[in-house]
C-alpha cells in the first residue's frame, strides 16, 4: 500500500502508516469521526530489523525523536520521515536537541541525518568544533570582523540614499 500511494502521490503526501479497518467510524451526521479513529500504532514497522540505541547520544535522540512523535520505539536506522515526522516535528525535535547537546546543529542537518544512527555519528564526528558564526554565535575575533562589515553595509546604504536624492 505504501508503494502504491509512492507512485501516485506527492512524498510528502504519503501516509507513513495505515491502519486497515473494517469500517470507517461516522459521526450523526455521516462524516468521519477522527476522534473514534484508532491511535496508530506505537512502533511503525518499516521492514528494517528495530535496532535499538546503543550509546548515550544514540538514547537521547532517539528519546527526543520518540517524545515528539508520540511512539514508544524508535530504532537507530529508522527514518524520521518514514516514521510520522515532518518538517514541523522537525523544528519541535531540533529544540530539544539543541538545549541538550554542545554542538550546534540546524534544520538543514536533521533533514539530511534522517535517522538516529547517522545524526549521532554526525554530532559525534563535530564534536563541537563547527563553524558556529553560521549560528549566530561568537567565535574569538569574529566580533571585530562583524562590526567592520555592518559599517561597511551602513556606509554603502547611506551612500545610495544620497545618489538616489541627487537624482
Amino acid at each position: 500500500l505504501h508503494a502504491w500511494a509512492a507512485e501516485r502521490l506527492p512524498a510528502y503526501m504519503v501516509p507513513a502508516q495505515f491502519v486497515a479497518l473494517d469500517t470507517m467510524p461516522l459521526s450523526p451526521n455521516g462524516k468521519i469521526d477522527r476522534k473514534a479513529l484508532p491511535p496508530p500504532a506505537a512502533h511503525i514497522d518499516t521492514g528494517r530489523q528495530l535496532l535499538l540505541p546503543r550509546t548515550a547520544l544514540e538514547q537521547q535522540i532517539a528519546d527526543a525523536w520518540c517524545g515528539v512523535l508520540g511512539v514508544a520505539q524508535v530504532g537507530i536506522n529508522d527514518n524520521f520521515f518514514e516514521i510520522g515526522g515532518d518538517s514541523l516535528r522537525l523544528v519541535a525535535v531540533l529544540g530539544q536537541l539543541q538545549a541538550q547537546l554542545p554542538v550546534p546543529l540546524a534544520v538543514a542537518d536533521l533533514f539530511r541525518h534522517t535517522t538516529v544512527y547517522k545524526l549521532a555519528s554526525f554530532v559525534e564526528s563535530s564534536g563541537g568544533t563547527r563553524d558556529q558564526q553560521r549560528l549566530g554565535a561568537s567565535t574569538p575575533g569574529a566580533d571585530g570582523d562583524l562590526e567592520q562589515r555592518a559599517a561597511q553595509r551602513r556606509a554603502a546604504s547611506s551612500a545610495a540614499r544620497v545618489r538616489r536624492r541627487q537624482t
